[in-house]
């Protein structure tokens, strides 16, 4: 894990598309955690040659304080309708995560207007399609901060 302070890295890292870019925005919370960005782990590819992409979502559950990716099941319905192309729209740009790669990690906070300095992960070498988390991280960044830091403001 390196973290980029220098501007023109980070300006290069993000808008030349060296890594793949996760968003983390820590002041949208759920009753879980922090829900951070849709993103499309790299499953390989089906029998038919076409690429195998697995939709999950960037969380920070509370009890781990780590960051992980979290895919929803999938559901067949009879009806083709908005939600389902809200739904595709949702994950059409979202980055595309591969095992064995590194992505690039930007956390903000939006309610405080804060940027913190982005930091550059390895994912790990497996990625499984069938389990609710399809890849980790080969090293876990660690959120605990920001966690504390919400609990001591409502004391």
């Amino acid at each position: 894990m390196k973290v980029l302070t220098e501007r023109t890295k980070i300006a290069s890292a993000i808008n030349f598309k060296k890594y793949p870019v996760v968003t983390i925005d820590v002041s949208k919370r759920d009753d879980y955690g922090i829900v951070g960005c849709p993103v499309c782990v790299d499953a390989g590819l089906f029998r038919t040659g076409e690429p195998h992409y697995v939709r999950a979502t960037c969380r920070v559950y509370r009890d781990e304080q780590k960051l992980t990716f979290s895919s929803g099941c999938v559901g067949l319905s009879a009806d083709f309708g908005y939600r389902d192309i809200e739904e595709m729209l949702e994950y059409a740009n979202a980055p595309i995560i591969q095992k064995d790669s590194e992505m690039l990690v930007v956390i903000i906070d939006s309610v405080k207007r804060i940027a913190y300095s982005p930091v550059v992960v390895r994912t790990g070498s497996r990625v499984d399609p069938h389990c609710q988390t399809p890849i980790s991280l080969a090293e876990p960044l660690s959120f605990a901060s920001f966690f504390k830091e919400r609990e001591d403001a409502g004391r």
